[in-house]
């Protein structure tokens, strides 16, 4: 081998022992990344390497190429506490809608009992006032049929009397 060191005579050096030379590594890595629709990438490449360890021997240095194919999908992307607690809290918000319809709904039936009972308490009001209507109806004809016994209305105020309770029977059945 031989050094073009500088020995101090100016001179080249000879020797027969091979000196190590400090390693080289060089790499290169030429290659396509490609995006894909789902969020990941595919990389394909080609990685370069070349080391050198002793210098004058053709053994020494090493190449090495290899093909190199990968596929990441990032299967947890923007995961944490919230993403994986995420349908717990759809969950949580079902589980009110469902109470609110429910709240809703009774409400709704407790609105119509209490447009059932007004309706009830009216119609039980107007029957009493018929029931009156009636019995002040019979009391007239009472006394539509004194006064014609008597001498003092004739008897027509009798037959309208009649009339008037008829009318007060007629509505008791509609009320």
């Amino acid at each position: 081998m031989v050094d073009a060191g500088n020995d101090g005579t100016g001179g080249v050096r000879h020797s027969s022992v091979p000196q190590p030379v400090e390693h080289l590594r060089r790499r290169g890595r030429p290659g396509v990344e490609i995006p894909l629709r789902t969020g990941g990438t595919a990389r394909i490449g080609l990685p370069l390497s070349r080391r050198e360890t002793f210098a004058g021997f053709l053994d020494a240095d090493r190449y090495s190429t290899d093909l190199d194919l990968s596929i990441s999908q990032p299967l947890l992307r923007n995961a944490g506490r919230r993403t994986n607690t995420h349908f717990i809290r759809i969950a949580a918000m079902d589980s009110q809608i469902a109470q609110a319809r429910t709240k809703l709904e009774v409400i709704r039936q407790i609105a119509a009992v209490d447009r059932q009972y007004w309706l009830l308490h009216d119609a039980q009001r107007r029957l009493v006032v018929r029931q009156q209507q009636y019995e002040q109806a019979v009391g007239q004809l009472v006394v539509a049929r004194a006064r014609f016994a008597g001498g003092v209305s004739p008897e027509i105020d009798v037959y309208r009397a009649e009339a008037g309770v008829a009318r007060r029977i007629a509505g008791l059945g509609s009320a």
